[in-house]
């Protein structure tokens, strides 16, 4: 991918005490675990096509200021894109980023959005679950942070944060990938921690 620009690479994490430690390949990581709390991080990248012919985002609204706002105000479209275990179109899929945004702020651009990080691989209950998160994203700024509220199958009871960055963004091809990583606490009866 020699047309890749990149444009923002950090990550920053919380402090998190170690009481195990489970790793599935290179994306998912248990990192904490109290009787039947367990805490992981998940790192993921967000293929996302704003246009061309593999396209996995679309407008389905817009109000009447949109069109002269600086921000474009007011403008509502959905998505639903791949998620990958690297930055390569081409590495293990590990489920789908879907949702929505609506552009919020009239004076800098910043959207409303509501995803579902839907998994469609992972240990255990992973595949089928979901981890739902939500809040304002200004995406001009280098690291976004948004609130995880919730989760179903392996993520009920779900609470945590996401950071979102922009890893690339191909010009030509009118693709961006996202770089993804959720600090999740959930409870799992199925297996407590000792």
């Amino acid at each position: 991918m020699t047309a890749i620009s990149s444009l923002s690479t950090g990550i920053y994490a919380s402090s998190v005490v170690h009481t195990t430690t489970e790793q599935l390949g290179s994306w998912f990581q248990t990192i904490g675990c109290i009787g039947n709390e367990r805490t992981a991080m998940i790192h993921l990248y967000i293929q996302d096509f704003i246009g061309g012919p593999n396209q996995t985002v679309y407008e389905v609204a817009r109000a009447s200021i949109t069109s002269t706002s600086p921000t474009s105000f007011g403008l509502v479209e959905v998505f639903d894109d791949l998620m990958t275990a690297g930055p390569d179109l081409n590495s293990e899929k590990v489920g789908r980023f879907q949702g929505f945004y609506a552009v919020s702020d009239l004076n800098t651009t910043a959207y409303t959005i509501s995803i579902n990080y839907y998994f469609t691989s992972g240990p255990g209950r992973m595949n089928g679950s979901t981890i739902s998160v939500f809040g304002r994203e200004p995406i001009y700024a280098q690291q976004r942070e948004l609130a995880v509220i919730g989760g179903t199958g392996m993520f009920r009871f779900a609470s945590g944060y996401n950071i979102l960055s922009t890893f690339a963004f191909v010009v030509q091809n009118e693709y961006i990938i996202l770089n993804s990583t959720i600090y999740v606490t959930y409870k799992d009866e199925s297996t407590p921690c000792i």
